[in-house]
This record gives C-alpha cells, structure tokens and sequence, in this order.
C-alpha cells in the first residue's frame, strides 16, 4: 500500500528555547523553533541554530514513525476494498467494473476484505519505516527539521553527542534519496506479510492453501518471490513520494498558529500531490511484484517469464508494453490521492499531539 505528515514535529523541547544574546556590536536572537516569525539579527551575523544531540534527533524521528505507522492503520480500515480490487487488476489486467463483479460473485462485501490481517501488519510497519527514514535523512543529512505549518523550524544542527555540532547539509533530493534506501531495506522485513496478504486479496479464500502448496514445494524462500519487484517498488514509491512532500513542505505558504482548517487543507494537497507522483512512478513494480507473489506455479516464475506473460495477455507489441506500467494505474492513482490526502491530515495530527504529551 502506497503509498505517506504534511508536518514533522518540533523537535525536543531544549532545542526550542529561545535565546538572546548580547555582544559588543549589539543584540542577536535565535529564534524561537515553534515561532512562525522570524527575527533577523542586528548585525551581520547570525546566531548558530540550537544544537540538538544524535539521540535526539532519533528519538524525534522515531516519534514521527510511530505516529505515521498509527495513521496507516486507520487507512487500511477504511481503503482496504479498494486495493483489492487493485491488486486482482494488477494481476489479471481486468478492468475495474469486470473486476469489481468478479470479486462480488466470489464472496460479497467479505472477498474485499481478503487479506486484511497481514495488511493490518504489513501496511504500518512499512509506513513506520518510511516516515522514520525520512525523517531521520531529513534532520541528519539536510542538517534541519522542516518547518511544520503549526510551528517549526529549519537549520536545527545536530550535535554528535559531546557539544560538537554535525552542520551537515546535503541537497533535499539527496537526503530524500538516502531515507528513500534506508525505507527500501526496512521493507524487507515485511516481504512475507505482503505476500500473504497479495495472495488472499487475488485467490481469496484459497489464498492459504496456495501459500501451503508453495511452501511445500520449494520451502520457505517462496514466500519471498517478487522481494526484488517489491524493493524496487518501495524505492520508486517512497522517494517520489518524500521529495515531492519534501519540496512542497518546503515551498508552499505555511500557516499560522491556530489555522487549523487551512493547515489541514495544506497536508491533504500535499498528501495527494506526492501519492499521485508516488503511484505514477512505482507502478510498474507492483505490477510484477503482484504478479510474482500470486502465480499458480508452485516451482516460481522468473521476472523475464512474467513480464513476457503479462505482455502476451495485454495484447503484445505496444499495447503489452503499456500494461506492464498500467495495469490497474488509474484505480491507484485515485486511491493513493485519496489514501495520501486522509493519512497526511491524520499523521499532522497525531505527531503534534505525541509532541504536545511529551
């Protein structure tokens, strides 16, 4: 499930004091982190930024996580039957009225929920991951916190522990590139969750008799087919995603205090905006990811044989082509909009009431 706070949190509460400080060319003032004004110096030189340790900063991003893997739970619920219907488009290349009649004479209401236990597992833990590395890339490599539309500030500097400040600043494209590494590699730990959950959502209720016959065949190392397509994908999802979140967070209007309507009409623009890009981009992966996981050869299917398969069914030449990268792209588009827009809002939410109880 692609698919993403519109704000981070501020950071611990020590870096957020505001500090004045007089010398003998006359008064300059850091600001304060949670203050939407900005106050320059009155000489030339500007005060460093408060410096915020290594724990710190891991313990604020590891907050951020928390709070967006507790977001997805409540997306999950709600948007379960729609990436259903996705994933048995993905595997079958079945329009999206044929496919939703076909999954209604399998079960009803129930078939769409297929899977949504190891979705419930699988969905929060890799969103615990994306909003972690990001975060951490984004305080640690681009040397700030971006600033939240509630408050918040940019060039925190993070200290290596002993009073020594780390000021590094690498482009934003960078640091969400390396967060965007570090949420790929997290992914790995799910890829046999997913897999279940791939199965039931194309198989239905058979979904466990497959997976049993799999495993018997070619041992456990089945339940981790498509783990490539599925590290690719989380890559070409989580980096569109972040950088186009990254960027927007950093360039549109932010709000004031208080503006809790146009704050939240800022996430979920923002939320939308990036899962559009997101699910664009990455969609070609998931396409052979699902395709992997949801074969019914009990000894594999390799990639080549896939892709071919899926081109020979789609009709062959360009048209075959075109459904690799599109099988089931306008169903995720609208779902990752969607599904961005209400966990953006969500997420916001909860990282400022985690940082308001801490």
């Amino acid at each position: 499930m692609t698919a993403a706070p519109a704000t981070t949190a501020p950071l611990n509460a020590a870096a957020a004091a505001a500090a004045t400080q007089q010398d003998g060319a006359g008064v300059f003032q850091v600001d304060n982190v949670d203050s939407e004004v900005e106050h320059p110096a009155t000489p030339a030189a500007a005060a460093p930024a408060p410096a915020v340790t290594a724990r710190e900063a891991l313990r604020h991003s590891f907050t951020v996580g928390l709070s967006g893997g507790g977001a997805t739970v409540f997306s999950v619920a709600t948007m379960m039957w729609l990436h259903t219907i996705i994933t048995y488009q993905q595997r079958h290349g079945t329009k999206f009225g044929e496919t939703c009649k076909i999954l209604w004479r399998q079960g009803g209401p129930r078939r769409f929920y297929r899977g949504v236990l190891p979705s419930l597992a699988s969905a929060p833990l890799c969103r615990f991951g994306d909003t972690l590395s990001n975060e951490l890339a984004m305080v640690w490599f681009h040397g700030q916190q971006q600033r939240s539309s509630s408050g918040g500030v940019n060039g925190t500097r993070i200290s290596g522990g002993r009073g020594d400040r780390v000021d590094t600043k690498l482009p934003v494209w960078v640091a969400t590139f390396l967060g965007s590494m570090g949420a790929a590699a997290f992914h790995a730990v799910v890829v046999p969750l997913d897999t279940y959950k791939v199965i039931m959502q194309v198989d239905g209720k058979e979904g466990l008799a497959v997976m049993k016959r799999r495993i018997a065949t070619r041992g456990p190392v089945a339940v981790y087919d498509g783990a490539l397509a599925f590290a690719g994908g989380s890559l070409m999802g989580h980096y569109p995603w972040y950088l186009t979140y990254n960027l927007l967070e950093q360039s549109l209007p932010r709000t004031a205090k208080g503006e809790g309507r146009s704050r939240r009409a800022r996430s979920a623009f923002i939320g939308a905006a990036a899962s559009i890009v997101s699910a664009a981009a990455s969609n070609a992966f998931r396409v052979l990811k699902v395709y992997r996981q949801s074969h019914d050869r009990p000894d594999g299917l390799s990639y080549a044989k896939s892709i071919k398969q899926i081109i020979k069914k789609d009709g062959g030449g360009t048209r075959g082509v075109l459904g690799v990268f599109g099988r089931g792209l306008g169903g995720r588009v609208a779902a990752s909009a969607l599904q961005g827009l209400v966990f953006n809002m969500i997420w916001q939410e909860m990282a400022a009431w985690s940082n308001d109880e801490r």
